[in-house]
């Protein structure tokens, strides 16, 4: 990223794929390949969300299918099947769960997903984004 005259890097998500500095937000990174790149200006930031989602369905059909197999697997003999079943559901609960990090102008957003990212280190980035704001209209 070439900084502008002025511009000084203020923090970095996503091992630099999300760079905040005193002029912008910026996150670059590839789909399938190709480079990708977005970018807003302080100024133009109006919004900063960050969700947690997690597909809980995953979970209880994981528990429901356990149970379900363990009672009447035994019965007729298939209760591994059942049971690795609902593991697979599980496992994919816990692979799929994760916080979505949202910046957004009046004309769009960036929304990218901070895995393996802690709650505090997401907060202290929103919090750096809306200091680095402030500090531009009050530089003025």
């Amino acid at each position: 990223m070439r900084l502008m005259d002025k511009e000084e890097k203020i923090a970095e998500l996503l091992k630099g794929q999300v760079t905040l500095t005193t002029h912008r937000v910026r996150y670059e990174r590839k789909i399938g390949g190709d480079p990708c790149l977005t970018s807003i200006m302080l100024e133009d930031l109006c919004w900063c969300d960050m969700v947690y989602r997690s597909n809980f369905i995953l979970i209880l059909l994981g528990i429901m299918v356990s149970i379900i197999s363990v009672v009447v697997g035994f019965i007729y003999s298939y209760a591994f099947t059942g049971i690795l079943l609902g593991l697979i559901f599980i496992v994919a609960y816990f692979s799929g769960r994760g916080s979505i990090l949202a910046l957004a102008s009046a004309a769009g957003k960036m929304k990218f997903e901070v895995k393996g990212v802690g709650f505090q280190d997401i907060v202290d980035f929103i919090d750096q984004v809306e200091d680095a704001k402030n500090r531009r209209y009050l530089d003025r």
